[in-house]
């Protein structure tokens, strides 16, 4: 049931009994109890409708519910997966000379061995100039500031 519904069934029956139980005077007292009795029940009702909606998001068996309406028909949306990556091996790291970044991970070295190779962001990818010629390789700052961490060793 809505809480709208429940808390105007509350009020009706709590007039209903007040009405009903006071003996019939036109006392200036009663009509103050009356109309406090009334609001208190009329503010304990909007608690009671809006108990639960403070913005902050619950999580309850995997899925996200935001307080704010349906989503998905059901008023809950999918848990985001927590993005959970492996450390990028620090022996793939190398200096480059480019105006935007000053190490790359050879992606050679990356390919042979991060499990996650094709994975990696491919805004990140850039030509390196290596002994051999040139190679490819991933800016070290675009890969950690998209949330990639380095092996500590």
């Amino acid at each position: 049931m809505s809480r709208k519904f429940i808390t105007g069934v509350l009020v009706v029956a709590a007039t209903i009994t007040a009405f009903a139980a006071a003996p019939a005077r036109a006392d200036n007292d009663d009509l103050k109890r009356f109309v406090g009795a009334a609001a208190t029940l009329y503010l304990l009702g909007r608690a009671i409708e809006h108990a639960g909606d403070n913005g902050y998001t619950v999580r309850t068996h995997g899925y996200v519910h935001n307080g704010h309406g349906a989503h998905n028909g059901h008023g809950y949306v999918p848990r985001p997966r927590h993005n959970v990556r492996p450390p990028l091996p620090r022996k793939c790291l190398v200096r480059v000379n480019k105006p935007w970044t000053k190490y790359a991970l050879g992606a050679g070295c990356l390919k042979n061995s991060y499990r996650a190779f094709n994975k990696l962001p491919q805004r990140c990818a850039m030509q390196i100039q290596r002994k051999k010629g040139k190679a490819w390789g991933y800016a070290a700052r675009c890969l950690l500031r998209s949330g990639y961490k380095l092996a500590r060793h």
